[in-house]
């Protein structure tokens, strides 16, 4: 109806929106920015960072939230040019609304930016499964490979609990089969939560096959003996895997992007 890219944020809570969509436009922002004339936010904490680095220079900024100045937090950079105190949900069913009953629509113009943005989109997606496909043989397996043979495994009742770092990014890319109520994202303000929330995902869905994704770092802050002994005790079979990079990688990706040029990280 709008005929533009859906972008999610980069660590998604739950399925918003089909990954395999023509629409889905990924999870970076920044590609879509430049050539943009308007960005729309909803119920969205951060866009883009840094928050004045990111903002497009050529587009107006709507910002729709129950708290759009965030009074709520001490400190953000943001300045959306439009601020509207709302709900995300109802302000996209009033906007349907308004689209769908505006009659001057150009069919054929709608048809061409469809092509376009699906072309871009299906390119963006070949291109991840061609590089998965083409690390089969890697030794050790290699994350993106082995995601593309779980998302094409993954039984459609399944439900994913994802508590990884550095590795989230090619499983929110290589897992775009994965349906809504199929994801639960198990980041929080810390580590060591996702073994936990796991066990509590299957004891609310017994019958389902519910799989943890855990990165070595995130693996450590977790309990593994504890959440393992209560599996057995009680019942509760889950499967997890473990994406092991043999580093804290996202501890290192931090310093390394803010002293780009220290000896000790210098390449």
């Amino acid at each position: 109806c709008l005929t533009v890219s859906t972008v999610e944020c980069q660590q998604p809570g739950y399925v918003n929106f089909p990954r395999n969509h023509a629409l889905h436009g990924g999870y970076l922002s920044g590609p879509h920015l430049q050539d943009t004339d308007l960005v729309l936010l909803l119920d969205c904490e951060a866009p883009w960072y840094p928050p004045r680095a990111g903002h497009p220079a050529n587009a107006t900024v709507v910002n729709i939230s129950d708290d759009p100045n965030r009074d709520r937090v001490p400190y953000t950079g943001f300045n959306p040019d439009i601020n509207i105190v709302g709900r995300g949900a109802d302000a996209v069913s009033v906007l349907l609304r308004k689209v769908r009953a505006n009659k001057k629509r150009n069919k054929s113009v709608v048809e061409k930016r469809i092509a376009r943005v699906a072309k871009a989109n299906n390119a963006r997606r070949a291109e991840w499964r061609k590089n998965g496909e083409a690390a089969k043989k890697s030794t050790p397996i290699d994350a993106r490979w082995f995601t593309l043979q779980l998302n094409d495994m993954l039984p459609d009742d399944a439900i994913v609990v994802d508590e990884t770092l550095t590795s989230h990014f090619t499983i929110v890319h290589c897992m775009d089969d994965i349906k809504p109520g199929q994801l639960i994202n198990g980041l929080s303000g810390g580590l060591g939560l996702g073994m936990g929330m796991g066990l509590g995902v299957k004891v609310a869905n017994p019958d389902k096959l519910v799989i943890t994704l855990v990165g070595d770092g995130s693996f450590n802050y977790n309990p593994p003996l504890a959440a393992l002994g209560c599996s057995q005790e009680y019942g509760l079979p889950t499967l997890t895997i473990l994406y092991n990079n043999g580093a804290y990688r996202s501890m290192k990706l931090g310093t390394e992007m803010l002293y780009p040029k220290a000896p000790r990280f210098h390449r």
